[in-house]
Protein backbone atom coordinates (compact mmCIF):
# COMPACT_ATOMS: atom_id res chain seq x y z
CA UNK A 1 0.00 0.00 0.00
CA UNK A 2 2.88 1.95 0.68
CA UNK A 3 4.09 1.69 -2.69
CA UNK A 4 0.78 2.24 -4.66
CA UNK A 5 0.47 5.38 -2.61
CA UNK A 6 3.99 6.61 -3.35
CA UNK A 7 4.16 6.24 -6.78
CA UNK A 8 0.51 7.75 -7.04
CA UNK A 9 1.64 10.83 -5.32
CA UNK A 10 5.22 10.70 -7.27
CA UNK A 11 3.70 10.04 -10.55
CA UNK A 12 7.01 8.59 -11.56
CA UNK A 13 8.46 5.39 -10.95
CA UNK A 14 12.40 6.36 -10.42
CA UNK A 15 11.47 9.36 -7.76
CA UNK A 16 9.25 6.43 -5.77
CA UNK A 17 11.41 4.21 -6.29
CA UNK A 18 14.19 6.59 -4.38
CA UNK A 19 11.76 7.66 -1.79
CA UNK A 20 11.19 3.88 -0.81
CA UNK A 21 14.94 2.98 -0.62
CA UNK A 22 14.16 0.60 -3.45
CA UNK A 23 15.20 0.14 -6.84
CA UNK A 24 13.13 1.08 -9.54
CA UNK A 25 13.02 -3.07 -11.14
CA UNK A 26 11.46 -4.25 -7.48
CA UNK A 27 8.97 -1.21 -7.12
CA UNK A 28 7.63 -2.13 -10.46
CA UNK A 29 7.53 -5.68 -9.34
CA UNK A 30 5.98 -5.45 -6.59
CA UNK A 31 3.12 -2.79 -8.13
CA UNK A 32 2.65 -5.47 -11.18
CA UNK A 33 2.64 -8.12 -8.37
CA UNK A 34 -0.43 -6.43 -6.84
CA UNK A 35 -2.62 -5.59 -10.01
CA UNK A 36 -2.11 -9.25 -10.93
CA UNK A 37 -3.80 -9.50 -7.29
CA UNK A 38 -6.28 -7.42 -7.33
CA UNK A 39 -7.18 -7.91 -11.06
CA UNK A 40 -7.25 -4.23 -11.84
CA UNK A 41 -4.64 -1.92 -13.58
CA UNK A 42 -3.69 0.91 -10.80
CA UNK A 43 -1.22 2.92 -12.97
CA UNK A 44 -1.31 3.42 -17.05
CA UNK A 45 1.98 3.97 -17.66
CA UNK A 46 4.37 4.57 -21.20
CA UNK A 47 7.95 6.32 -21.84
CA UNK A 48 6.84 9.50 -20.77
CA UNK A 49 4.57 9.66 -17.79
CA UNK A 50 2.55 7.49 -15.36
CA UNK A 51 -1.03 8.45 -14.91
CA UNK A 52 -3.69 6.89 -12.13
CA UNK A 53 -6.27 4.69 -13.21
CA UNK A 54 -9.92 5.36 -12.07
CA UNK A 55 -9.34 1.83 -9.66
CA UNK A 56 -5.94 3.72 -8.86
CA UNK A 57 -7.60 6.54 -7.95
CA UNK A 58 -9.90 4.80 -5.20
CA UNK A 59 -6.91 2.54 -4.02
CA UNK A 60 -4.68 6.01 -3.45
CA UNK A 61 -7.83 7.30 -1.44
CA UNK A 62 -8.57 4.91 0.56
CA UNK A 63 -4.47 3.76 0.90
CA UNK A 64 -3.70 7.13 2.39
CA UNK A 65 -6.39 6.90 4.84
CA UNK A 66 -5.71 3.13 6.11
CA UNK A 67 -1.60 4.31 6.21
CA UNK A 68 -2.94 7.77 8.15
CA UNK A 69 -4.60 5.26 10.17
CA UNK A 70 -2.44 2.45 10.68
CA UNK A 71 0.40 5.66 11.99
CA UNK A 72 -2.27 6.95 14.35
CA UNK A 73 -2.56 3.23 16.04
CA UNK A 74 1.53 2.90 16.47
CA UNK A 75 1.81 6.18 17.92
CA UNK A 76 -1.18 5.35 20.49
CA UNK A 77 0.63 1.77 21.06
CA UNK A 78 3.85 3.45 21.43
CA UNK A 79 3.06 6.03 23.53
CA UNK A 80 1.39 3.36 26.15
CA UNK A 81 4.82 1.47 26.41
CA UNK A 82 7.10 2.56 29.18
CA UNK A 83 9.50 4.85 28.54
CA UNK A 84 13.32 3.86 29.33
CA UNK A 85 15.16 7.10 30.30
CA UNK A 86 19.23 6.70 29.90
CA UNK A 87 21.08 9.72 31.04
CA UNK A 88 24.24 10.47 28.74
CA UNK A 89 25.94 12.78 30.87
CA UNK A 90 26.60 15.81 28.64
CA UNK A 91 27.28 16.88 24.89
CA UNK A 92 29.91 15.61 23.45
CA UNK A 93 30.59 12.60 25.17
CA UNK A 94 30.57 8.76 24.10
CA UNK A 95 26.89 8.06 25.88
CA UNK A 96 25.67 11.29 23.74
CA UNK A 97 26.61 8.92 21.00
CA UNK A 98 25.24 5.65 21.82
CA UNK A 99 22.36 7.43 22.69
CA UNK A 100 21.69 8.57 19.03
CA UNK A 101 22.94 5.43 17.57
CA UNK A 102 20.21 3.87 19.89
CA UNK A 103 17.43 5.56 18.82
CA UNK A 104 18.31 5.17 15.45
CA UNK A 105 18.46 1.44 16.10
CA UNK A 106 15.51 0.78 18.16
CA UNK A 107 12.57 3.36 16.86
CA UNK A 108 9.73 1.12 18.45
CA UNK A 109 11.04 1.89 21.85
CA UNK A 110 10.30 4.70 23.87
CA UNK A 111 13.63 6.48 24.91
CA UNK A 112 14.09 9.82 27.25
CA UNK A 113 17.69 10.99 27.92
CA UNK A 114 18.73 13.04 30.50
CA UNK A 115 21.95 14.97 30.89
CA UNK A 116 23.35 14.99 34.86
CA UNK A 117 26.66 16.13 33.72
CA UNK A 118 28.16 12.94 36.00
CA UNK A 119 27.58 9.64 37.51
CA UNK A 120 27.21 10.63 41.11
CA UNK A 121 24.32 12.67 39.86
CA UNK A 122 22.61 10.25 38.58
CA UNK A 123 22.78 7.33 41.27
CA UNK A 124 19.94 8.79 43.33
CA UNK A 125 17.03 8.93 40.20
CA UNK A 126 18.56 5.51 39.11
CA UNK A 127 18.22 4.06 42.75
CA UNK A 128 14.63 5.75 42.29
CA UNK A 129 13.66 4.41 39.31
CA UNK A 130 13.33 7.71 37.94
CA UNK A 131 16.70 6.47 35.54
CA UNK A 132 16.50 3.08 33.91
CA UNK A 133 20.02 3.21 32.89
CA UNK A 134 23.60 5.90 33.36
CA UNK A 135 27.04 5.48 32.07
CA UNK A 136 30.40 6.68 34.08
CA UNK A 137 33.33 5.60 35.92
CA UNK A 138 31.92 4.18 39.29
CA UNK A 139 35.92 3.02 40.63
CA UNK A 140 35.81 7.31 40.47
CA UNK A 141 32.99 8.45 43.03
CA UNK A 142 33.28 8.43 46.44
CA UNK A 143 32.14 4.83 47.50
CA UNK A 144 30.95 1.92 45.78
CA UNK A 145 28.17 1.70 43.93
CA UNK A 146 25.15 0.18 45.78
CA UNK A 147 24.14 -3.72 45.59
CA UNK A 148 21.54 -3.12 43.71
CA UNK A 149 23.23 -1.93 40.67
CA UNK A 150 24.65 -3.60 38.24
CA UNK A 151 27.59 -2.33 36.14
CA UNK A 152 29.12 -3.65 33.25
CA UNK A 153 32.63 -1.90 31.22
CA UNK A 154 31.54 -1.48 27.39
CA UNK A 155 34.26 1.73 26.28
CA UNK A 156 37.76 2.67 26.55
CA UNK A 157 38.02 5.61 25.41
CA UNK A 158 40.82 7.06 24.26
CA UNK A 159 41.58 10.74 25.47
CA UNK A 160 43.02 13.75 23.87
CA UNK A 161 44.06 17.33 23.89
CA UNK A 162 41.99 20.66 23.08
CA UNK A 163 44.54 22.93 21.96
CA UNK A 164 44.60 26.59 20.74
CA UNK A 165 45.37 26.65 16.87
CA UNK A 166 48.59 28.99 17.21
CA UNK A 167 49.58 26.56 20.35
CA UNK A 168 53.30 25.25 19.62
CA UNK A 169 51.74 21.66 20.11
CA UNK A 170 48.75 22.08 17.78
CA UNK A 171 51.43 21.44 14.95
CA UNK A 172 52.24 18.08 15.85
CA UNK A 173 50.24 15.21 14.40
CA UNK A 174 49.92 13.45 18.09
CA UNK A 175 51.14 14.81 21.49
CA UNK A 176 53.09 12.88 24.24
CA UNK A 177 52.16 13.25 27.99
CA UNK A 178 56.17 14.02 28.28
CA UNK A 179 55.15 17.03 25.99
CA UNK A 180 52.30 18.24 27.90
CA UNK A 181 53.91 18.33 31.13
CA UNK A 182 56.04 21.24 29.46
CA UNK A 183 52.62 23.34 29.67
CA UNK A 184 49.84 24.05 32.18
CA UNK A 185 46.44 22.91 31.53
CA UNK A 186 43.05 23.80 32.19
CA UNK A 187 40.88 21.71 34.49
CA UNK A 188 36.95 21.91 33.48
CA UNK A 189 34.46 19.70 34.64
CA UNK A 190 30.46 20.27 36.09
CA UNK A 191 30.84 20.13 40.10
CA UNK A 192 28.44 16.76 39.66
CA UNK A 193 31.39 14.86 37.57
CA UNK A 194 33.08 13.56 40.69
CA UNK A 195 34.90 10.96 38.63
CA UNK A 196 35.98 13.29 35.62
CA UNK A 197 37.65 15.34 37.77
CA UNK A 198 39.63 12.24 39.73
CA UNK A 199 40.79 10.81 36.55
CA UNK A 200 42.11 13.95 35.57
CA UNK A 201 43.66 14.77 38.68
CA UNK A 202 45.25 10.84 38.35
CA UNK A 203 46.49 11.75 35.19
CA UNK A 204 47.85 15.13 35.65
CA UNK A 205 49.77 12.99 39.41
CA UNK A 206 50.81 10.33 37.34
CA UNK A 207 52.48 12.24 34.43
CA UNK A 208 53.55 15.35 35.75
CA UNK A 209 50.84 17.98 34.35
CA UNK A 210 50.19 21.40 35.80
CA UNK A 211 47.23 22.76 36.38
CA UNK A 212 46.70 26.63 35.35
CA UNK A 213 43.05 26.67 36.25
CA UNK A 214 40.19 24.66 37.62
CA UNK A 215 37.17 25.76 36.00
CA UNK A 216 33.29 24.13 36.73
CA UNK A 217 30.57 24.03 33.23
CA UNK A 218 28.67 22.17 31.81
CA UNK A 219 29.31 20.44 28.29
CA UNK A 220 32.47 20.20 25.58
CA UNK A 221 31.23 24.04 24.47
CA UNK A 222 32.02 25.58 27.71
CA UNK A 223 35.11 23.50 27.86
CA UNK A 224 36.18 24.67 24.27
CA UNK A 225 35.34 28.04 25.45
CA UNK A 226 37.36 27.94 28.32
CA UNK A 227 40.45 27.12 26.20
CA UNK A 228 40.07 29.53 23.70
CA UNK A 229 39.76 32.35 26.74
CA UNK A 230 42.47 31.37 28.34
CA UNK A 231 44.61 29.71 25.56
CA UNK A 232 45.67 26.63 28.04
CA UNK A 233 45.31 23.28 26.84
CA UNK A 234 42.64 21.10 28.33
CA UNK A 235 41.77 16.92 28.14
CA UNK A 236 38.99 16.10 26.18
CA UNK A 237 37.24 12.95 24.05
CA UNK A 238 38.74 12.75 21.06
CA UNK A 239 35.43 12.29 19.38
CA UNK A 240 34.36 15.35 20.41
CA UNK A 241 33.70 18.41 17.57
CA UNK A 242 35.99 21.29 18.36
CA UNK A 243 34.89 25.08 17.04
CA UNK A 244 37.02 27.27 14.88
CA UNK A 245 40.10 27.94 16.22
CA UNK A 246 40.88 24.64 18.23
CA UNK A 247 42.18 21.67 17.34
CA UNK A 248 42.54 18.54 19.28
CA UNK A 249 45.40 15.97 19.18
CA UNK A 250 45.50 12.25 20.19
CA UNK A 251 47.54 12.07 23.05
CA UNK A 252 50.34 9.27 23.09
CA UNK A 253 52.95 7.58 25.40
CA UNK A 254 51.26 6.45 26.13
CA UNK A 255 47.62 6.70 25.32
CA UNK A 256 45.28 7.53 28.23
CA UNK A 257 41.58 6.03 28.17
CA UNK A 258 38.58 6.51 29.98
CA UNK A 259 36.86 3.37 31.40
CA UNK A 260 33.01 4.11 30.74
CA UNK A 261 30.98 1.54 31.87
CA UNK A 262 27.09 0.94 31.57
CA UNK A 263 24.96 0.78 35.10
CA UNK A 264 21.38 -0.28 35.77
CA UNK A 265 18.92 -1.34 38.42
CA UNK A 266 19.32 -5.37 39.08
CA UNK A 267 15.55 -5.88 39.65
CA UNK A 268 12.40 -5.02 37.55
CA UNK A 269 13.59 -4.59 34.23
CA UNK A 270 11.82 -3.76 31.52
CA UNK A 271 11.98 -6.03 27.87
CA UNK A 272 12.79 -2.51 26.83
CA UNK A 273 15.30 -2.46 29.07
CA UNK A 274 16.62 -5.77 28.64
CA UNK A 275 16.80 -5.04 24.97
CA UNK A 276 18.94 -2.14 25.24
CA UNK A 277 21.22 -3.82 27.74
CA UNK A 278 21.77 -6.30 25.19
CA UNK A 279 22.20 -4.12 21.81
CA UNK A 280 25.25 -1.84 23.84
CA UNK A 281 27.04 -4.93 25.12
CA UNK A 282 26.36 -6.68 21.58
CA UNK A 283 27.51 -3.24 20.29
CA UNK A 284 30.37 -3.24 22.17
CA UNK A 285 31.76 -6.81 21.54
CA UNK A 286 31.31 -6.71 17.57
CA UNK A 287 32.76 -2.86 17.46
CA UNK A 288 35.50 -3.80 19.85
CA UNK A 289 35.10 -0.80 21.94
CA UNK A 290 36.51 -2.60 24.71
CA UNK A 291 39.58 -3.17 22.80
CA UNK A 292 43.09 -1.53 24.52
CA UNK A 293 44.34 1.23 22.33
CA UNK A 294 47.71 0.33 20.83
CA UNK A 295 51.32 0.20 22.03
CA UNK A 296 51.31 1.72 25.98
CA UNK A 297 48.21 2.67 27.40
CA UNK A 298 47.28 3.95 30.97
CA UNK A 299 44.06 4.43 33.04
CA UNK A 300 43.78 5.01 36.45
CA UNK A 301 42.72 1.59 36.63
CA UNK A 302 45.86 -0.05 35.48
CA UNK A 303 48.45 2.84 35.59
CA UNK A 304 50.93 1.77 32.68
CA UNK A 305 50.15 -1.27 30.14
CA UNK A 306 51.42 -1.85 26.68
CA UNK A 307 49.22 -4.06 24.62
CA UNK A 308 51.74 -7.27 24.34
CA UNK A 309 51.50 -7.23 28.14
CA UNK A 310 48.08 -7.36 28.33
Amino acid sequence: MRYVVAVAEELHFGRAAARLHLSQQTLSAQIGRLESQLGVTLFSRDHRQVRLTPAGLSFLHGGQRLLADAADLLGAVQSSMPVVRLDTIGEGLWPARIAESLRARLPAVGLEFTQLHGLAAALPPLLDSDLDIAFGWPAGLDEAIPKSLRSVVVMHDPVGVILPRDHPLAASADVTLADLSRYPVLLHTAKEAIEWRRWNERLNTDFGLSVAKRLHGHGRSSANAAVLTYGHPAIGPLTAGVPQGLVIRPLVDPVPFYEWSMIWRARNETPQVRQILRLVQEMSRTLGWTALPDGAHWSPMSPLRTSDAG
